[in-house]
């Protein structure tokens, strides 16, 4: 049993047992067994406080009476405290923060690594996800059929927006008083002049094809059923003579082939689907056949001196004839690249 006195200056005695919630803690309030927090002080009705200390509030400057275990408040409200963490004061801001929480992230990588890094959702983790997502999509969302609350409002219908436009308008000139807010006047010029800087860099093989790269990785691409299939049918028949390039290892005069020889041989291989090769072609133009789409995917790879070999889905259905076509296109002797 400990015997403390109260800590806002009545002079009360507190007794404190082991089984209390507070014991060994030095500082209490009114003898219950409460820890200091101004939201139960002003709870508790029937006592008699005698000190009262002003305190100034950091935004406002407002003057208020506090109790002496109160002197730590430094704001008169809530909105005071929300008002004073904006702008300049809010400590995210600062570049000394920000700083600390770059250190502090890389030596957390570096000790453990990314979370996610070369990991995967387990399949039970996946079916919780799913579960979770159907719940706030469609109907079921708590916000379905529900607009915004400023929906069909206008500066002369409500106040509030009109506050809101008046803000924005008196930020912007601020900013742009300050140098930090540019305004492109001439927004099409300028358009015009990205476009030629970008088609004179386009001209050069080694950027255009490293930018293909980028978008492929960026779009993490994957071979579809077809291209699997055929996939399996290469390496199984012939291994080590064909690699599968979908998510371009290899990018010539800014084309992706579906499949380049690893021997080192100029050889590329084309799977075509009726629909996206043909059949969408021919909406525009009717009398356009297979030949001539193939025609024009060689122009690009014969400039390189690479020689093409076109595998369309509906010769998939014969697996034999397949083979001896590969076989045939295997045998031929075109230039090497080293």
């Amino acid at each position: 049993m400990v015997k403390n006195k109260c800590s806002c200056g009545c002079g009360k005695d507190i007794v404190v047992k082991k089984h209390h919630r507070w014991y060994g803690i030095s500082r209490y309030i009114c003898g219950h067994n409460i820890n200091i927090n101004p939201i139960h002080i002003f709870k508790r009705k029937n006592h008699n406080y005698k000190e009262r200390i002003k305190v100034k509030c950091l935004f406002c400057s407002k003057e208020k009476e506090v109790l002496p275990c109160e002197t730590k408040r430094k704001f008169c409200s809530i909105q005071c405290v929300g008002k004073y963490h904006t702008g300049d004061n809010n400590s995210a801001k600062r570049p000394e923060v920000r700083e600390k929480l770059r250190r502090f992230a890389k030596k957390r990588i570096e000790k453990y690594g990314s979370p996610m890094l070369g990991r995967k959702h387990t399949e039970a983790a996946k079916k919780k996800i799913g579960e979770k997502t159907k719940l706030r999509v469609g109907d079921k969302s708590p916000n379905y059929g529900k607009h915004t609350w400023n929906y069909g409002l206008t500066k002369e219908n409500d106040k509030r927006i009109k506050r809101i436009s008046e803000k924005i308008s008196e930020t912007r000139k601020r900013l742009f008083k300050e140098g930090k807010l540019k305004v492109h006047k001439d927004i099409k010029k300028n358009l015009r002049k990205m476009h030629k800087t970008m088609r004179l860099r386009w001209q050069d093989k080694e950027f255009r094809n490293a930018q293909i790269k980028k978008w492929i990785r960026g779009n993490r691409q994957k071979p579809n059923k077809k291209e699997q299939f055929l996939d399996n049918l290469i390496q199984s028949n012939f291994p080590k003579q064909f690699r599968l390039n979908v998510k371009g290892y290899k990018v010539i005069n800014g084309k992706i082939p579906d499949w380049i020889d690893y021997n080192g041989q100029k050889k590329v291989i084309l799977h075509n689907g009726l629909y996206w090769h043909l059949y969408k072609l021919q909406k525009k133009n009717p009398g356009l056949t297979k030949e001539q789409v193939e025609e024009k995917e060689k122009e690009f790879y014969e400039k390189e001196e690479f020689k093409v070999l076109h595998i369309w889905e509906d010769e998939l259905d014969n697996v034999d004839r397949l083979k001896r076509k590969i076989k045939k296109f295997i045998n031929l002797r075109p230039k090497r690249i080293y």
